[in-house]
This record gives C-alpha cells, structure tokens and sequence, in this order.
C-alpha cells in the first residue's frame, strides 16, 4: 500500500511504502506515484528562485519520499500551482486503485 499525505497549505508532501499491484519492474500503480513525486521534486527543483533560501527540503528514496518548501509570498500562487497540480495526479491514482494508494489531505 503506497500512502500519501498532503499538505498544501504547508506545501508539503510523503509518499510511503510500496503498491503491491504487480511484482518489482512491472507496478505501474508505483510508477505513476514515482512519476508524480519526480514530477513535483523535479518542479520544484527548477523553480528554487521562487522559494525562499534553503527551505527545499528533499528525501527521495525507494518507498520513503518527504518533500517540503517554502514558497516566497511572490510566487506562492506559481508554487500552488506545482502542488495543486501534482495533487490532482495522486487524487486519480487513489480513486483509480483504491486498494493499492491512500491518500490524506491535510
């Protein structure tokens, strides 16, 4: 069970454990909760300018991620966005397996 818990308010996200739809390699229900958490880290990344300094704060490892920043009052809207967006991603990926990803926001 892959659980995600989301805080956009404090523009935070973690991501634990593993799906268990299909053996290691061939789990598309973890490579899309990987393709959305490489999305946002990925985003986020790009878009340092508009946070502000030393508050990206990344811990991606196989089944263990964290991901959490502070946006700069001018940007918070565009940092949002990156967040709203990825959110949206997790929320059909929990509605479309169910028993294999939850997710809670905060």
């Amino acid at each position: 069970m892959i659980n995600v818990e989301f805080n956009p308010i404090e523009h935070e996200v973690t991501v634990k454990g593993h799906a268990g739809y299909d053996e290691e390699g061939k789990d598309i229900v973890c490579a899309s909760a990987s393709a959305l958490l490489y999305t946002i880290k990925h985003s986020l990344e790009k878009a340092v300018e508009m946070l502000e300094n030393d508050t990206l704060k990344l811990s991606v490892k196989k089944g263990d991620a964290s991901i959490r920043c502070t946006p700069k009052a001018e940007y918070e809207a565009n940092v949002d966005v990156i967040f709203w967006t990825v959110l949206n991603g997790f929320e059909a990926l929990a509605e479309g397996f169910p028993e294999y990803v939850t997710l809670t926001i905060k």
